[in-house]
């Protein structure tokens, strides 16, 4: 489905990059605008270990060079993520240790 929506006159895209194709450095080469993911929202943020959190946000952000990104869920934020998951995205935005 990411080819038939890319052509929207969206400036920014969401979709499933960690459960479904594309990735998001592949996506970048597809679609002029900005990607909004990067995160498994379920398996990944709210059952993971703030470290693991931190390494996939890590990895999207290499992915994309940090250009280009809104780093969050691939849908949603459940209401049940841990806090400290939340705080461990932030921190690898900000580069900042745990």
């Amino acid at each position: 489905m990411f080819d038939l929506v890319r052509q929207y006159p969206a400036q920014v895209l969401n979709w499933h990059d960690r459960r479904t194709a594309p990735s998001l450095a592949e996506g970048l080469k597809r679609f002029g605008g900005t990607a909004l993911g990067g995160m498994n929202d379920h398996d990944t943020l709210v059952h993971g270990t703030p470290e693991a959190v931190r390494a996939e946000a890590l990895e999207a952000i290499a992915q994309t060079g940090g250009k280009r990104l809104i780093l969050g869920a691939g849908c949603v934020t459940f209401t049940n993520t841990p806090e400290a998951n939340i705080q461990a995205v932030r921190d690898a935005v900000e580069q900042r240790p745990l």
